[in-house]
């Protein structure tokens, strides 16, 4: 697995995770908890949305670097 592939697949999951605990959050206040579950949601769904934005910034700047070789014969 390759470097670039790695990183974009680590930025999916993070991407899954925040909006996933940004689900949790809000259904969790819906069931009468207190404010720390409102600015856990507002916090995570934040960064998740700036993960979508740094994959795709990532994925353009990917296509611009050289294919290279490792080397190996």
């Amino acid at each position: 697995m390759s470097l670039k592939l790695f990183h974009l697949l680590f930025i999916l999951l993070s991407v899954f995770v925040t909006l996933g605990f940004a689900t949790w959050a809000v259904e969790t206040r819906m069931a009468g908890s207190n404010w720390l579950y409102l600015s856990s949601t507002v916090v995570s769904s934040v960064l998740g949305i700036g993960l979508i934005g740094y994959g795709a910034w990532v994925m353009r700047k990917f296509r611009t670097f050289p294919q290279t070789t490792t080397g190996k014969k």
